[in-house]
């Protein structure tokens, strides 16, 4: 009979330390449930490593047009400053006679 009880007593402890079934399915479940939200994230990563190479490439296509507006503006500006533009001056007897500059 005591030996029937130390077996009965073994056996408590070890059934004590073994995994309980829900608290092995909840365990799995929340494996099962974090293995979901890291595919997501990965997905989500990949959509913005897209997106920011798409945005890279849109940034120097217009760098590229900056520099040629810039090119641009500066041809423009050398022309414009190597152009003198010419004023005719007109004597003062002279607008005094002229029709076209009297005021009325």
């Amino acid at each position: 009979m005591s030996e029937l009880r130390a077996d009965l007593k073994r056996f408590n402890e070890i059934s004590g330390e073994l995994v309980k079934k829900d608290s092995m399915r909840k365990c799995i479940d929340h494996l099962i449930e974090c293995k979901q939200e890291l595919q997501a994230v990965r997905l989500s990563k990949e959509n913005l490593a897209q997106e920011l190479a798409a945005v890279h490439k849109d940034r120097e296509e217009m760098r590229h047009e900056v520099q040629h507006l810039r090119e641009r503006l500066a041809s423009l500006e050398g022309r414009q400053s190597a152009t003198p533009i010419i004023v005719p001056v007109v004597a003062p007897s002279a607008a005094s006679n002229d029709p076209s500059m009297k005021t009325d």
